[in-house]
């Protein structure tokens, strides 16, 4: 591979359109930067805080699951999950909501949980979520107690209704959550 001097760029910025193929079949070249923008913004993390982000940046920013009334009833930490667990990392959500597509028929609590502990992100009774009706962080009875909070260690967040046959009028549910891994 070439290099490129900064005579050779213009304002001093380099616009990459197309990488080639040809990038990922040979080494990585070494890039030294001393003031990095990216859209006019300065990067003024370390390299310390920017290796926290390698491996668990592809799987941070929000989850959006719609799951079958059958795969929520399953309550198995599989079939359920909106959020995959990370192995010794930390789940920290941000954002919770849901809507469900028919409205739950028995008087229960909806709600996402830790997929393994149970821990409780954020709940609604059922008045809360009617079909067509999102159920996030305000409005109705609401509980959000590990809501902005890290999650135990290696844990996902599933979707759980905490009585059996609540669903037999929904559907589905669609689920969104936001947050990251620490």
């Amino acid at each position: 591979m070439g290099s490129i001097t900064r005579e050779e760029i213009p304002n001093n910025v380099i616009s990459v359109d197309k990488l080639e193929a040809a990038l990922f079949t040979t080494a990585i070249p070494t890039l030294n930067i001393t003031a990095l923008k990216l859209g006019g913004v300065a990067v003024t993390s370390t390299a310390a805080e920017l290796n926290l982000l390698d491996g668990i940046s592809a799987v941070a920013g929000l989850y959006d699951k719609t799951l079958t009334t059958a795969q929520i009833n399953t309550n198995n930490s599989v079939t359920n999950l909106v959020v995959p667990p990370v192995t010794g990392k930390q789940f920290f959500p941000v954002f919770g909501a849901w809507v469900c597509a028919g409205s739950p028929s028995v008087s229960t609590v909806m709600q996402l949980v830790e997929s393994t502990t149970a821990g409780v992100i954020i709940s609604h009774v059922v008045a809360d979520c009617g079909s067509g009706v999102w159920a996030g962080p305000s409005g109705g009875t609401v509980v959000t107690t590990l809501l902005n909070t890290a999650l135990t260690v290696s844990e996902g967040v599933k979707f759980t209704v905490t009585a059996n046959g609540s669903l037999a009028t929904t559907t589905a549910v669609r689920c969104i959550v936001a947050g990251y891994y620490i």
